[in-house]
């Protein structure tokens, strides 16, 4: 615990220790979303501060933030009426969304902000097309990857949106496996952080299991018929 009086409301500024035993982090975390400017810092001299208000605003607009996307998310059919592709989290027969999920319980505010800007602009602009260029891979049988190499500001700028809007930098390296179908649907089957590991051994434990999700949604297609 910090002195009382050095956190007094007079004080118009924190140290980065002091942000993350409020915010309920670690000094290293805190201290690198302030180096990819997640939270709001400033330099005086030799020290990294954090503005009071400033950091009112960032816990606020977090807040703000996670509520707009549980909601969008959390529906089967992700879909805005203006979007060439309509998007479908693939659940299985007890109504589980393995790519809701993962989504939900592994990433972080950045990868969810990038993840969402990247459905927005690209995978419900393009849908199948995706394959090809930056973002995507056909993979065979059906299933493609959808690939995110950028983060919510980049993606909102290459689009022509407001990237302040976003307020989210950083690396992001995330793949989402899909299945095109229907009517212009894409399937949401399942997703990890390549960028947490790149290794070619785990690229492929994770194509096996989007192959057996989709495996398992086109025999229940097929027994429905």
């Amino acid at each position: 615990m910090y002195p009382e009086d050095d956190m007094s409301d007079e004080r118009l500024t924190l140290t980065i220790a002091e942000a993350s035993g409020l915010l309920g982090i670690s000094r290293a975390h805190a201290y690198g979303l302030a180096r990819v400017g997640e939270l709001p810092s400033i330099k005086l001299g030799k020290r990294v501060v954090v503005p009071r208000r400033a950091l009112e605003q960032f816990i606020e607009s977090a807040a703000n933030r996670r509520a707009s996307w549980n909601t969008r998310f959390a529906k089967r059919t992700v879909s805005m009426s203006d979007a060439p592709w309509q998007l479908e989290f693939y659940e299985d027969e007890n109504g589980r969304a393995p790519c809701r999920e993962w989504m939900k319980r592994d990433l972080d505010e950045l990868e969810r902000a990038a993840l969402a800007v990247a459905f927005t602009h690209v995978l419900q602009v393009r849908g199948l097309g995706v394959c090809g260029t930056e973002w995507g891979k056909q993979l065979g049988g059906g299933l493609f990857e959808f690939r995110i190499r950028h983060s919510a500001a980049e993606i909102a700028s290459m689009f022509g949106g407001d990237e302040r809007a976003t307020g989210h930098k950083g690396k992001v390296l995330l793949r989402v496996f899909c299945h095109a179908y229907g009517n212009r649907i894409v399937l949401l089957l399942s997703g990890y952080d390549k960028g947490d590991d790149p290794a070619e051994k785990r690229q492929a434990k994770e194509i096996k299991r989007a192959r057996k999700l989709l495996n398992e949604f086109q025999g229940r297609k097929r027994r429905r018929k």
